[in-house]
């Protein structure tokens, strides 16, 4: 309508952010959305953004992955729809793992997990469509999971993520043959660690961080927590980064002229121009200007030679 003119870039952007994204993260905490879905409305926020209407085409100088970027690395910070699903989804099996006695944790592990641990589980087609939407969102779940030693009786030395000094905290010394040792308890003598055993079945560095690791006085029992966060309890925040640096690595859909214009300034650069004390519209235009994608002559003409 009328008042869509008299917003900015700038206002379009807190329009996305504070109503349009807020609207579906109920739904999407309870179950997973369609990619279509997700893509048709990434879509058309692209679109409003931008400024098009019905018989009237802008270009979109930059891609909505890029737009959905964080401002620290060049975006705006909005989102991708489908990786935030999935970590609002992540949150919900969180709670069922670190919060047993809460009414849903009960019913859920009444209902599917029956002795099987979570992470060997297979989606059933007579499972509630919630169930199965937390499933495909366990493998980021996993990703950024860790256990924290104790008495190492339900840690696996060689399938579990326990190395917290570690990129994904397993094991990357290979089991020899006749290796029988097979939970961490085995490694824990009265208390400490076996170093003479940690010795003979480790590489020398992965032995020295193993020693490293604080064991647990009163025997406590080994817990999970996550590894992306300073406090070890989950967030969506961090875990939604996540999310975006393996769909990065998985999907290879960015050319070698935007990845490489995105890294123009650095994340103190962009830290800096979203913290000064300007309007936002004029801050919108340095950007545009950083990014390259301020529609002038010369730049149009680039375009369209390409």
């Amino acid at each position: 309508g009328w008042k869509e003119k008299l917003l900015s870039q700038a206002g379009k952007e807190v329009l996305l952010k504070s109503v349009i994204m807020a609207l579906p993260i109920y739904v999407m905490s309870c179950c997973i959305l369609p990619k279509d879905l997700c893509r048709q409305i990434s879509s058309g926020m692209a679109r409003f953004w931008w400024g098009e209407k019905e018989k009237k085409h802008r270009i979109h100088w930059l891609s909505w992955g890029r737009l959905a970027d964080g401002k620290e690395e060049g975006g705006l910070g909005l989102r991708e729809l489908h990786e935030f699903n999935l970590a609002l989804l992540a949150k919900q099996l969180w709670r069922i793992l670190t919060r047993p006695n809460l009414l849903m944790s009960k019913v859920m592990r009444a209902r599917y997990f029956k002795g099987i641990s979570i992470w060997e589980m297979k989606s059933q087609s007579t499972d509630s469509w919630y169930w199965r939407s937390l499933l495909k969102a366990r493998e980021l779940l996993e990703e950024g999971i860790k256990k924290r030693v104790g008495d190492g009786k339900s840690i696996d030395i060689w399938n579990d993520r326990w190395l917290p000094n570690s990129g994904n905290g397993k094991v990357k010394t290979p089991r020899a043959e006749g290796v029988a040792v097979q939970w961490l308890s085995e490694l824990i003598k009265d208390g400490k660690w076996d170093r003479e055993l940690i010795a003979k079945v480790f590489e020398e560095n992965e032995g020295k961080d193993i020693v490293r690791i604080p064991l647990s006085v009163c025997s406590m029992k080994d817990r999970i927590y996550w590894s992306k966060s300073s406090t070890g309890e989950y967030t969506v925040k961090s875990s939604y980064k996540l999310a975006k640096c393996i769909r990065k690595k998985v999907v290879h859909d960015r050319s070698n002229a935007e990845s490489s214009s995105s890294r123009k300034c650095s994340a103190q650069s962009w830290s800096f121009l979203w913290g000064l004390n300007l309007k936002q519209k004029l801050k919108h235009f340095i950007w545009k200007c950083l990014q390259n994608i301020l529609p002038v002559n010369a730049i149009i003409k680039a375009r369209c030679y390409k």
